[in-house]
């Protein structure tokens, strides 16, 4: 008879991940940091297949992440930014799974960590600022990503009219016309941005046309 599979290990449990990460974060300045943080990645990894709550999971991710930044902040080069691309991808990863009262700013920071890897006006960054599963109902990100399309799209005016008007164009139709506990005073003065930036797209589309 075929020998019995092995037992799967059994997976860590909480106070071992936090003890893993705690160790990685220590150690974080260490020559082999990198290598330590895939270990405790890899617990936090195991453990998350046992939990199906989906606050608790993106509460974990945002521990790793904080793990990952640690890592990156004490090195340079290949070793940093493999540490930011790990941070980004847990932010990208829990950042709508977590506490609602906190989303904007972990929203901003999976948005700014790939503008460190990437560029302030990257495709990556608007891509991560604009996926409709990030904007989804929060009108901040929203104007977030709004204005960061706008701004991406007139930094191409010159070398890509076609994508310029596009991002502009995109940025403009999506930015809010209010914000949630904005005063008069502040809602003129967003109508009358809005207004710019329409008039900023029709001026970018009659340059692509011609």
């Amino acid at each position: 008879p075929d020998a019995a599979e092995p037992d799967a290990a059994p997976a860590p449990g909480e106070e071992e991940v936090r003890a893993a990460l705690a160790t990685a974060r220590r150690m974080a300045p260490a020559a082999d940091a990198l290598a330590r943080g895939e270990q405790a990645a890899a617990a936090v990894d195991a453990y998350l297949r046992t939990v199906d709550d989906r606050a608790e999971r993106g509460q974990w991710l945002m521990r790793r992440a904080k793990l990952w930044r640690r890592i990156a902040d004490s090195h340079l080069g290949e070793t940093r930014r493999a540490a930011l691309q790990h941070a980004r991808d847990d932010y990208v990863a829990a950042m709508n799974d977590t506490d609602r009262t906190r989303n904007f700013g972990h929203y901003k920071t999976a948005v700014g960590l790939t503008q460190d890897l990437f560029g302030e006006l990257s495709d990556e960054a608007v891509d991560v600022a604009c996926a409709p599963a990030n904007v989804a109902d929060y009108v901040h990100r929203a104007n977030y990503c709004a204005l960061l399309e706008i701004r991406a799209g007139l930094a191409l005016s010159d070398d890509d009219p076609n994508k310029a008007a596009l991002l502009v164009c995109r940025g403009a139709a999506r930015f809010p016309a209010a914000l949630p506990g904005q005063g008069e005073a502040g809602s003129v003065r967003r109508q009358r941005e809005k207004r710019s930036y329409g008039n900023q797209c029709a001026v970018l589309r009659r340059a692509a046309e011609e």
